[in-house]
This record gives C-alpha cells, structure tokens and sequence, in this order.
C-alpha cells in the first residue's frame, strides 16, 4: 500500500505544442516520396518549431511565424499528416476556429481512422449549428450511417453519448435512455456512458441492485478508476459483502495515482476487513496508516548549518497519529481481540488529545472524549463530569446514547433500557446497547447483534457486534443484493475484480528504427507500437485506461562521449478510443524535427551516436528521474548513427559534380550539404580554407539559375553574420532581391537580426499578405527580445510557467 504514487508528468501546454501532437498513424497514411519541396518543408516545420521554443505559452508573434512556415510547408507537400495537426494546433492557440476546423479535415482526409480526430470534427460541426433540434438530426444521421461510413463502433457510441446528454437536457427522457442503451451497447469501455447510467440509477432512486449493476459496468468500463471502484466497494459494504468489499479497498490502494489520505477511506476498509473475519490484518492496515500519517507530518530537517525557524503556533503534543474515528476503531478492534494493554494505551491517545482540545476551547472535544470513555469503559469519572457540566445538549441523540451507555456502565440496566429503546430503530449503537443487556447465551443478543450490523453495516457499533458474532461463530449474511452482486463479480475477468499491473503487464510499448545509420537531410523515423496485452478492451487516450502520453528520450554521443541532452520530445499517441485484447495501434514518427534536427544541423560534419528511449505514461521519481509510470513501459533503441558529413577533397568534389545530377533530389541534397558544411568549417589550415571557398562559390555561381525551392533551401542554411555573408554574399544579395515568397520568407526567418535591418523594411511594405505578415512577426518578436534584454525590462516571474519538475 502506498500513501503517495510517484508524481504524475506534468506538461505544459507549450510542451503539446513543439512536441505533444499525434504523429501519423500507419492506418490509412499516405505515402509520402522524398523531393525537394519535401526535404523544403522538413526544414520549415524543423524551423517553426524552433521558433516556438521558450518558456510558457507562445507569444502572438511566434505563433504567427510558426504559422506561416507551416503554411508554406504544407504548400510544399500537403501529404505530411503531422504537419497539419501541429498547423491545427497554431490556429487554436490563434484563435481561429475556422482554420483549425480545415486543418482538421486535412489531416482526416490523410488519417480516416483516427477515431480522435473524427471526434473533435464532429464536435465542431455540432457546434456550427445553433439548436438543439437540428443537432441531433446530424448526429442521429451520423450514428445511423456510420456502420456503412467506416466509423468504428467506439466512435458510434460517442456519437450516442452526445445525443444521449442533449436528450437529458431537453427532458426527452424516452431520447436519452434510447441513445445512452446503444453507447453502452456499442462500446463497454465508453466510460461517459457508464456515468451517466449510474447516475441515471441513482437519480431515478433505482434499486440496489440496479445501482450496483451499473456501478460493475462502470469499472468495467474503467477498470484503472479508483472513484467507481470507491462507490463499488461502499455499496458492497452496505451490503455485508464484507470480503468482495475489502478486494475492492484493496485495488483501489493498488492503482491509485494520488495520496491516499481520506481517514473514511481507510475507515471502510478496515470495517470490511473485521466483516471479513480478518480483525488482524484490519488491525495491520490501521497501525501503518498510523505510520504513515505520522512520517507526512514529520517537518523535513533544517538544512546544516541553519536555525530552526520559530513556530508560529504552539505545536500539538499528543502522540495522535490518526484522526480521532481511526483511533477510536482501531480501539474498537484491540478491544474485541481481548488485547486489553493495547486498547489501553489506544484509550489515552485520544484522552490525552481531546483533553487538549478541549483546553483550546473545543466544546465538541468534550462530548467525543465522554462517548469514547463509556464506550471503552474508561475513563468514566470524566464523562460524568462532562455530562454534569451541562454543556450538551441533552435533547439531542448522542446525549441520549451517552447517557444510557454510562447507565449501562454503571449497572442501571433498566434505565439504560429505557434510554436505548426509543432509538433501537434508527441507531446502531442504541441496539448494541440492548443486546450487551442480554446475557451472552441469551438468544436474543445474538439478535440484537445482527440488527446492528443490519442498521449500519459500516457502523463503529458495526465493528463490535461483528468481532462479537465471529467470537460465537456466527455467520453473518449478505443481503441479497450483495450474493448478487458477488456473483456478479466472479462471472467477470480478476483484472477488472482485482488490478494488479504489477502482476502482469497490461501494455506494451516497443520502438521500431527501420535502419540504423543516416545521413544529413534524410529522415530519421521511428515506428511507435502500442499494445493491450489484456484479456479484456480498453479505452485509450489521456481520459482513458491505456496511456498515451510518451517521452522520447534521445541521448547523443560524438566520439564516444556524451553530449548535452536533448529536449525530450513528448508525444501524444491518442488516435483511437479503444483496443480490444491483443489489439495494438501503430504511429509512424519523425525524430529529426525536434531538438535532435537543431543538434544535427549544427554539427553536420561529425557523426553522432544516439540511444533513443520511449518511456510510456512517464512519472517523475524523487530523484528527479522519469520512470514509466502505472500501466506504462518503456523500450530502447540503441547503436543509432548519424553519419558525419567531414570536409575533404573527395567530399567537396563529390558534392560539387552532383549539382550536375540528373536526379533533382541530389542536387538539392548537395547543395543543402555544400551550403551547411562550408558554413560551419572554420580552419586556419589554408588547403581547408580554400576548399571551403570553393565549395561556397560553386553554390553561389549557380545560384542564380536554380528553382525558388532549391534557393530557399540554400538561405536556409546559410549562417546569420558576418561567416554567412563572406561565404555566401553574392547568394544573400539575390535573394533579398527576390520576388518570391518563400525565398523572402527564408531570408526573413533566417538570415535578420537587428530591426534596422533593410529587408526587414522591405518586407513590411510588401505586396504579398504572407511576407507582410512574417515580417511584422519578426519585428515584434525583435523588439520583445530588445525589451527583455533591458535592464530595467519587467523582471520575469517563473510563476507564470509550467514546472516541469512539480
């Protein structure tokens, strides 16, 4: 059992913008040929995500940059399906509805089985329409065609759980029960639709049964959820299904992803535990839930070196671990296993922390400490006094059980009679009173024992006329509801009776490189499956059982030494709603377009190692690390090389004569190689200096005469500055004369810095809506930079982000 799971991931939304959108699905992909234009519009996706780089939410204007490049790249090739979910992303953050809406189709035009995507369409057309009417006519429309259209059933239940809740806000109630039968119908793991028909159960004051029935197909539904199982494990409780009940405790304490620190949780399973005849092990789970109580609220030590700070109130002194009602079971429980010095010791815990709230003015304190005390039968000088202090209200219930438990204490059997008996009806521990009347083989007291156990199987009163029973070797019975439902429970799987993923994996995560050595300019894919390896369907996706949330890890080497890490890529891998058992979903991803596309076009003329590492639903550790996390798993992929592109006479020479390749793609490859390598070669050896001339001027020459994608590409790569310009000037002079738009937009992304700068002037003057708009981008983007490098600027304030490391 565990107090705190390890720490969820917490990812910003910057995080889902650079790196966090589903990457094309292998179902229904269309293959994508290596050109020019794509090769172009690798680098411009690779650059508006470097341009979203930062802390926090993107600015206006780098979403408005990011933008644009994503708009020439889809011109480019508009078959790169995560392309367009990243463009539909920028247009949310943007605020523009109908642009998202187009991207959304693009991508589903490319990806017709990603259920998610599907999903969020149908949202959006739903919302285009203004009544209620006409809403569900599209829907039901939907829903009756979607078997013949290819959408999935997970898909059509949705779709009837949208009309189902229109329907209950409507008040068509014949509607809802229609709509919300066939989403459970259509899919079991539709947990939507497993709440609303529990809550429909309830509402409608269903029977138990009914209520527990649809509780069974909720966690079904949700097997991984600890609130249904929660409801799950009460009903069954109120039922004296005590041993179902503690199984339930049990997972919920396995699978929960928060602190367990509800005292009536611990409560309820350690009630169930003693119905269950297990008084030991409920006596266990109390005294480490004391333990662990007591650690949580044990302040770290100061670090060496420091004072202690002053307490600013004055600290509580009773060695009290767990709440009062804990305590006051576990005296219950110590009680009724006849260990005598442990139940006293218990006993003084609670006096000796009442009596201190009640020193701080508590008034409730005092009548606790009194019923404690008769119930315990110690303590009872005190309760008399409390009692003759005429504090409590002596028409109210507990003053009444108070006063017949200290009768019965005292020997006045009649009076303790007559002040149990008007309240046997409703009060468990009125009847308990009764019963500890009657002699122990009186018939009658065992009776009375089962009536308390019947008017609140929960109860504290439960607890004693259970341990009671036991000691005579007396069965207590499930209501009918609870057989019921245990019966119930054993015609399902144990994985949804009782989790335990510890036990056996439930998901599989494996990573898939098709090969393992590259080179510069050539994509670097990876293959991401996802497996249920239950017997049972799951739901998939942020909300749902299986996990979608992957850390990529990459990890580079050159010449056999680390380097600095990478920004760990988070990838959100939600395109289907369900998997049944055995299924997996496969998602085809890109790894050069995030931090491993920057790193490998800084140093393009040495080889890289890396070891690329997929975590699955990832959780932070204390020590900082990342761990997959409950229902998680993680693989590797290792000895990945990219190879060096070293400048040589062989390799310069062998770059020139390709810009004489028949085969378009080689040229622009070489001249993207030319353009890079000769930019990042600095040697004071003159043969190096002069090869690096020449394979600069060979670009330069030809210039001229190539294709404006050809010319983008090459201003793509040419450096910022003074290196840049006394390579590649005579290149950069043509193509701020240029009338094109992408080779403008290059030139504007790559090669201006200052806000004096000329092009930047022109572009703001342009003709063409696109370069306008870049170049204002730029411009604003500048002046927040100059703004933030201003000593006096506004201080930044860390609050306002995403910590990734809380």
């Amino acid at each position: 059992m565990r107090l705190r799971a390890p720490r969820l991931l917490m990812i910003s939304l910057l995080g889902l913008v650079l790196w966090g959108l589903p990457w094309n699905s292998v179902q229904g992909q269309t293959a994508v040929g290596i050109s020019g234009e794509a090769i172009l519009a690798d680098q411009l996706v690779l650059l508006a995500r470097q341009v979203l780089q930062g802390q926090g939410e993107p600015r206006p204007d780098q979403v408005v940059r990011a933008r644009v490049l994503l708009d020439q790249a889809l011109k480019l090739n508009d078959q790169d399906a995560e392309v367009w979910r990243l463009y539909r992303e920028l247009c949310r953050l943007a605020g523009d509805t109908q642009g998202e809406v187009q991207a959304l189709r693009s991508y589903i035009k490319l990806q017709p089985q990603d259920d998610v995507a599907q999903l969020a369409l149908i949202a959006f057309r739903v919302q285009e329409l203004q009544t209620v009417p006409s809403r569900v006519d599209l829907l039901e429309n939907l829903l009756a065609t979607g078997h013949t259209t290819g959408l999935s059933d997970a898909l059509r239940s949705r779709i009837a759980t949208m009309i189902a809740l229109m329907s209950r806000d409507a008040g068509d109630w014949d509607r809802f029960r229609k709509y919300l039968g066939q989403a459970v119908s259509l899919d079991s793991t539709n947990s939507q639709a497993a709440t609303l028909l529990y809550e429909f159960a309830v509402n409608r004051n269903a029977s138990p049964m009914q209520q527990g029935q649809a509780l069974l197909n909720l966690v079904q539904a949700a097997p991984m959820s600890t609130n249904a199982r929660r409801s799950l494990a009460d009903l069954l409780l109120a039922e004296r299904a005590y041993g179902a009940a503690s199984i339930q405790y049990q997972s919920i304490a396995q699978i929960s992803q928060e602190p367990l620190n509800d005292w009536r949780f611990f409560y309820a399973w350690a009630v169930s535990l003693v119905g269950d005849n297990r008084a030991n092990e409920a006596l266990d789970l109390l005294n480490q839930v004391d333990a662990m109580m007591r650690q949580a609220s044990t302040p770290p030590p100061a670090p060496e070196g420091t004072q202690p700070a002053e307490p600013q109130t004055q600290p509580d002194n009773s060695p009290l671990g767990l709440s009062v009602d804990l305590e006051q079971l576990r005296l219950a429980i110590l009680e009724g296993l006849g260990q005598t010095p442990g139940a006293d010791t218990s006993f003084g815990r609670i006096q000796k922390h009442l009596e201190a709230q009640i020193a701080a003015g508590n008034k409730d304190a005092a009548g606790l400490l009194a019923w404690t005390s008769v119930i315990s039968n110690r303590g009872l000088d005190r309760a008399r006094q409390i009692l003759a202090q005429g504090d409590l209200d002596p028409n109210s219930v507990i003053t009444q059980l108070l006063g017949g438990w200290l009768k019965l204490r005292e020997g006045d059997y009649q009076a303790a009679a007559q002040a149990f008996t008007p309240l046997q009806a409703t009060e468990p521990f009125a009847v308990l009173g009764l019963a500890m009347l009657k002699s122990s083989d009186d018939p009658q007291r065992q009776e009375l024992l089962k009536q308390v156990i019947e008017r609140g199987p929960a109860s504290a009163a439960a607890v004693s006329a259970l341990m009671e029973l036991r000691r005579q070797k007396v069965v207590v019975q499930m209501t009918s509801t609870g057989s019921g439902l245990v019966e119930r429970l054993k015609s399902v799987l144990v994985q949804i009776s009782n989790p335990d993923p510890n036990a056996g994996r439930w998901v599989s995560l494996s990573l898939e490189m098709p090969n393992n050595t590259f080179v510069y300019l050539e994509p670097i894919p990876v293959k991401i499956t996802l497996r249920n390896l239950s017997p049972l369907p799951l739901s998939v996706g942020p909300n749902g059982t299986i996990p979608t949330t992957l850390f990529i890890q990459i990890v580079p080497r050159r010449g056999g030494s680390a380097m600095a890490p990478i920004n760990d890529q988070v990838v959100d891998l939600s395109t289907r709603l369900r998997l049944n058992a055995g299924e997996a979903l496969t998602v085809d991803g890109r790894l050069d377009r995030g931090g491993l596309g920057g790193l490998i076009a800084s140093i393009p003329t040495e080889t890289i190692g890396l070891t690329v590492m997929g975590l699955l639903n990832p959780r932070y550790q204390p020590d900082g690390s990342v761990v997959p996390g409950m229902l998680g798993d993680k693989d590797t992929q290792v000895l990945i090389e990219r190879r060096g592109m070293p400048v040589s006479e062989v390799n310069a020479e062998g770059w020139i004569a390709t810009l004489d390749d028949p085969d378009r793609v080689e040229r622009i490859r070489a001249l993207g190689r030319l353009t890079l390598t000769a930019a990042q070669v600095e040697s004071s050896d003159p043969g190096i200096d002069a090869l690096v001339r020449r394979m600069a001027e060979s670009v330069v020459k030809r210039f001229v005469d190539l294709d404006p994608t050809s010319q983008a590409l090459v201003v793509r790569f040419i450096p910022a500055g003074d290196r840049g310009t006394a390579l590649f000037g005579g290149a950069l002079d043509m193509a701020r004369r240029s009338d094109n738009t992408l080779v403008k937009i290059c030139y504007l992304a790559t090669q201006v810095a200052s806000s004096q700068d000329p092009t930047l002037d022109a572009g703001l003057r342009s003709n063409d809506a696109d370069v306008r708009k870049f170049a204002e981008a730029v411009r604003q983007s500048l002046s927040a930079t100059a703004s933030a490098s201003q000593p006096d600027a506004q201080q930044f304030n860390p609050e306002q982000i995403v910590d990734f490391t809380k």
